[in-house]
């Protein structure tokens, strides 16, 4: 009789301590995510501040560029206009010409600049839209299996863990 309870009681013991554990092992599970999220948050925060720096820089960049390339292509037209040797009157009118194609196709660069900046933005908008989506979806999960578990995991939870948000949906079951 009593090896038949010293046996029992080595059973509920071995549960116990084999409850215990799978609890801490889910609890450290939760930790890991938690932690992955908001290192993932800092990376994209991170991603996002790279990439402006980025976008200054190139634009600043272009813009240079563009003057070097203008001033380049109206020396090149003078000089087109000096080897036909033209009357100073067709100097000038070849020279506000090619002013004219000058800026149309400063023009084209820069809507095509625009478009391209457009379809950079849009991307970003789809992007932190789904992140959005992915998060509300752990969000959701979180809830769910809070509200399902908690009854288990109460009293093994790390104070600070539970959010407002979390204490208002456990309501009631936080008083039991």
């Amino acid at each position: 009789q009593k090896q038949r309870e010293e046996k029992l009681e080595k059973e509920e013991i071995l549960q116990e301590l084999l409850r215990i554990r799978m609890e801490e092992k889910e609890r450290l599970r939760e930790e890991a995510d938690m932690e992955m999220e908001i290192r993932r948050k800092i990376d994209l925060r991170n991603s996002n501040m790279l990439a402006s720096k980025y976008r200054m820089d190139n634009e600043a960049k272009e813009k240079e560029e563009e003057e070097k390339w203008k001033i380049k292509m109206m020396e090149k037209f003078a000089e087109d206009d000096r080897i036909e040797q033209m009357n100073a009157q067709r100097q000038r009118m070849k020279r506000e010409e090619h002013k004219r194609t000058v800026q149309a196709l400063l023009q084209a660069k820069h809507e095509k600049k625009m478009k391209e900046m457009e379809d950079d933005r849009a991307l970003l908008t789809e992007l932190q839209e789904e992140q959005t989506r992915q998060t509300e979806m752990l969000n959701e999960e979180r809830r769910r299996i809070l509200t399902e578990h908690f009854n288990q995991l109460k009293g093994y939870l790390p104070k600070g863990l539970l959010t407002q948000n979390d204490l208002n949906l456990l309501g009631e079951q936080l008083k039991l």
